[in-house]
């Protein structure tokens, strides 16, 4: 990894994942949270209700090189370190969640849900 790669990932400006919780090499580093629950309550012999619930949190951040090849063998005077290099950054910061609610009915000959 080149110091100007370095420098790239050490910048925070218009950053979605900031430069602590980015990568530091090519490649992905992904945190992930998941939170849900369930709510059952019998009303009576014949109805309860059910309320569900859930939240998921996904961060990611990589680096790839565009062209997908390894110049770093190609050096000059220009570029000691290597020939070309592409690096590219990506990042995604998501979040959603889910809640449903049902009413359940029980009766003799059958159950509807």
């Amino acid at each position: 990894m080149t110091e100007n790669i370095r420098n790239l990932l050490a910048v925070d400006t218009n950053r979605v994942v900031s430069s602590e919780n980015t990568v530091d090499h090519y490649g992905l580093l992904r945190h992930t949270g998941h939170a849900h629950g369930t709510l059952n309550c019998e009303l009576n012999d014949r109805f309860s209700i059910s309320v569900l619930g859930g939240f998921n949190r996904e961060k990611f951040s990589t680096l790839i090189d565009l062209d997908r090849f390894d110049t770093s063998m190609l050096t000059s005077a220009y570029s000691p370190s290597g020939y070309f290099d592409f690096p590219y950054v990506i990042e995604r910061d998501n979040r959603d969640w889910s809640a449903k609610g049902r009413l359940n009915f029980d009766s003799a000959s059958c159950a509807v849900s």
